[in-house]
């Protein structure tokens, strides 16, 4: 992070209403009546299908809520409501399983409308279960693998709702279509099946029918926008580091990348790809998995939190010809929190990291914290990559995009940047050397150091 620190050392909708005469209406009052049922019905029927397709939007705005009880260790992560549901794909296997036998009612429900003969509803995914699914996939334009993901179930849902079998033939066509289109994208395919599934759609005309469904990747756009904003940055970072979480964030984006992305769009977009962030070509990982899934935690949490945190880790990750290699560990020998290696290698010490706070704390203010050693190591690294010889100068463009994570966590205190006055170096009663962070607008921060050069807290 600092010399000796980064070096190693010092160096609902209106109901219709029809008038009733009371006694003695005439044939004119009748049909006036009548055209006055006919263009409420259809406004009626347009406003009630509209309600429903904003309601499909807003279903974002109840997710945090929802997530408080279902981002739990013991729970497996789902994004609830109709943006994107994840459920555990069914496929052949021993024993008898409730959702099984769901799937085998739904599959009956079709294959009875198609002149089938029934499956049996034992629960068991035998092998003519498959061949019933197959049949259904390879009947429905869908993957015929016998496996009941996320589109199949879909499409039985779709294929089994009255409201849906009561559209024209040219409507439903439509609508598998598209379906079909959208089987990579389930909050496209989710919002289809709600709109199609509902009552008041079929009531619409053609000419609104088809204006709604081609809107339909506008819908999924606007809701997987509203699902992002309904979760916090804790919530995000939970969601995509748990069992499934990347392929359903990985949805969402797909979904908010449909038609024009707006700033607050790209916003969203931006916090998926910071609380996705992996290693590609340009950032290079060393030590135990579980020391490294620790650094990428601490490295996504940070990027949420901190553009200028960020930039720096994307530009070191795009850039394949200038990689930047992290040994982490804990307990180094010869490692202060980090330690510049030269030619863009660092270590980085995640015990004595751990010792620092996550944000800084009421007594003190202006903290040095964990993101603010991480993004030092890494900007120092940065440099010395892209060919700096000297640690000097990495060092202070290190220093300088601390203080650029400094103004974006809200800290009023800034690192001095003139060489020589930034830190200085005592000894320390702990056998070792304490290192002490000059500030502009804040007291010195001191960093202790014992015989064994970690951390004192």
């Amino acid at each position: 992070m600092v010399r000796g620190v980064g070096s190693g050392g010092p160096a609902p909708v209106p109901q219709d209403s029809t008038p009733v005469g009371k006694t003695e209406s005439t044939k004119t009052e009748s049909a006036q009546n009548q055209q006055v049922e006919s263009k409420e019905t259809k406004s009626g029927a347009a406003s009630n299908a509209a309600s429903r397709i904003a309601e499909t939007a807003m279903t974002g705005s109840l997710l945090a809520a929802q997530l408080q009880t279902q981002l739990t260790p013991e729970k497996p992560t789902t994004i609830a409501g109709s943006a994107v549901v994840k459920k555990p794909d069914l496929a052949e296997g021993p024993g008898v399983r409730p959702e099984v036998k769901e799937t085998q009612k739904q599959l009956n429900e079709w294959r009875a409308r198609n002149g089938l003969e029934p499956l049996k509803e034992d629960g068991i995914f035998g092998p003519k279960t498959k061949a019933a699914v197959q049949q259904f996939q390879e009947a429905n334009g869908l993957k015929k693998d016998g496996i009941v993901g996320g589109n199949t179930r879909d499409r039985l849902a779709l294929e089994n709702n009255e409201n849906f079998q009561k559209l024209n033939p040219q409507t439903q066509d439509q609508v598998r279509t598209l379906m079909n289109g959208s089987q990579k994208d389930p909050v496209s395919r989710q919002a289809l099946l709600t709109i199609a599934t509902d009552e008041n759609f079929g009531k619409l005309s053609r000419a609104d029918q088809d204006t709604a469904l081609q809107d339909i990747k506008g819908t999924a756009s606007n809701t997987a926008e509203k699902t992002m904003q309904g979760l916090n940055n804790d919530q995000l970072l939970k969601l995509a580091e748990s069992p499934g979480g990347k392929e359903q964030l990985a949805a969402l984006k797909m979904a908010l990348e449909q038609g024009p992305v707006t700033p607050a769009k790209q916003k969203e977009l931006d916090r998926i790809n910071s609380a996705t962030f992996t290693p590609a070509g340009g950032l290079k990982l060393q030590g135990s998995a579980a020391d490294q899934a620790t650094y990428l935690h601490m490295t996504r949490r940070e990027m949420l939190t901190s553009p200028a945190f960020a930039k720096t880790m994307n530009e070191i990750n795009a850039d394949k010809a200038h990689p930047v290699t992290v040994n982490v560990g804990r307990d180094m020998p010869g490692v202060r929190l980090d330690v510049d290696r030269g030619g863009g290698k660092q270590d980085v010490d995640l015990a004595d990291l751990e010792k620092l706070p996550v944000s800084p704390t009421a007594q003190n203010p202006h903290a040095i914290t964990q993101g603010e050693v991480l993004i030092h190591a890494m900007r120092e690294a940065r440099q010395r990559a892209l060919g700096e010889k000297l640690h000097g100068p990495a060092h202070e463009a290190a220093i300088k995009a601390e203080n650029e994570y400094r103004k974006d966590i809200g800290q009023t205190s800034f690192r001095k940047t003139t060489p020589g006055e930034d830190e200085t170096f005592v000894d320390n009663e702990l056998g070792d050397i304490s290192i002490v962070i000059h500030f502009d607008g804040a007291p010195d921060e001191e960093l202790k150091f014992d015989k064994q050069q970690k951390i004192q807290r």
